[in-house]
């Protein structure tokens, strides 16, 4: 145990630590030549009423972040911002939104409250400069790689460059050669949500369990698996979309890899018969609203103009009051190719792409009134993939 700063007493028998004043202190787990990660602890004043709510780093907020990161956070009046570790950075003190000033290496924040009181707290890496400034688009691309945390990825956005590839698009997703199924032949959603980088990464796992990439909140991205992923995860769609489906590249600092449409799609299978019924759909009468977003593919965006095409993905945006879905037992993520007549549901790990259904699948001509209905959704297993293998 490290006393960083206050009087604590370790009780190595039974695992305890007792501190006698205010302050914090490292400990972790040791046994022969392995070592756990640091956990630090605070203690208070006894008088002292805990901090409600907690500190945390904007997840989308690229557009404010000025020079570094912002925070919110809420508690007593009195509660401000403090700096625990990382001399290369101090705060201004903004209300309720302070922003790092001055940048570079590794800051430790938390919330200080009355009476000594500290909240939960936040690390991360700040930038000395822009990585990217003064760099071509045509340059970056012959060198891409992945955005490595979101404030690689927050750059890149303030400089409409990709965090994700822009890998070509099949019309009909490609699975895995090994797909898991459950005991009666069913696909298998996975259930697990791992967010790093202080929930503005979204940690993507492959048909194994196996961790595959991260998805960061303040990147663009382009592909079909990257946007599903990133939708189910946060909840909204990357930066490079816009909702206006008539907004031109030539207006945006995107330019070839913008993409258009948020907009609410109604399900209303009275008057679009050929579609089939979404889960919980709100055009039938469930409980969660849909929106619709462009997918691309070949000939999308030329950088000048846009061929928005038949490709979409589809998911539960609001419950019916229209307020956010956070829960992602809700959260529905779907693919369609040929605009609306059939669907795929995102099973939330790379390459899982549920059974298809709907007017084609039945046999039907798409967008045709007549011939079959369409099939209907496929419901799937929700098993922890962390856990299943």
């Amino acid at each position: 145990m490290t006393a960083i700063e206050g009087d604590w007493s370790f009780d190595a028998k039974n695992l305890t630590v007792t501190p006698s004043s205010v302050g914090s202190c490292l400990v972790s787990a040791v046994c022969g030549s392995d070592q756990s990660n640091d956990i630090r602890l605070y203690s208070h004043a006894s008088e002292a009423e805990p901090l409600t709510g907690d500190l945390r780093l904007n997840r989308r907020n690229y557009d404010s972040l000025g020079m570094g990161v912002s925070f919110q956070y809420s508690g007593e009046e009195e509660t401000s911002i403090a700096v625990l570790d990382g001399e290369a950075a101090t705060l201004s003190d903004d209300s309720l939104s302070p922003t790092v000033e001055e940048l570079g290496g590794i800051l430790t924040v938390a919330a200080l409250g009355p009476g000594g009181m500290l909240s939960n707290p936040v690390s991360f890496t700040t930038f000395e400069s822009d990585p990217y400034a003064g760099i071509s688009s045509e340059a970056f691309m012959a060198a891409f790689v992945p955005a490595a945390s979101n404030d690689d990825a927050y750059y890149r956005s303030a400089h409409g460059l990709p965090s994700g590839s822009d890998a070509s698009l099949d019309a009909i997703p490609v699975r895995p050669e090994e797909v898991p199924m459950g005991s009666y032949g069913e696909f298998l959603r996975n259930s697990s949500a791992v967010y790093v980088d202080f929930g503005a990464g979204y940690q993507l796992y492959d048909e194994h369990g196996e961790p595959s990439s991260v998805l960061y909140a303040a990147g663009g991205y382009l592909t079909l698996e990257d946007v599903a992923a990133y939708i189910y995860g946060f909840g909204d769609v990357p930066a490079n979309y816009e909702a206006d489906r008539s907004f031109s590249p030539t207006s945006s600092i995107w330019g070839s890899y913008l993409r258009l449409n948020n907009t609410f799609f109604s399900g209303d299978t009275d008057n679009y018969p050929y579609e089939p019924e979404l889960p919980r759909i709100y055009g039938c009468g469930g409980d969660l609203r849909y929106y619709e977003v462009d997918i691309g593919g070949g000939g999308y965006n030329n950088g000048t103009t846009v061929n928005r095409g038949s490709l979409r993905i589809v998911y539960s945006r609001l419950y019916s009051d229209r307020t956010p879905i956070e829960d992602l037992e809700d959260r529905y993520v779907f693919y369609t190719y040929n605009h609306y007549n059939d669907f795929q549901e995102y099973l939330n790990y790379r390459g899982g792409w549920g059974e298809r259904f709907g007017k084609v699948t039945a046999g039907g001509i798409a967008n045709s009134s007549s011939g079959p209905a369409p099939s209907p959704y496929v419901p799937v297993t929700r098993v922890n993939f962390l856990t299943l293998f």
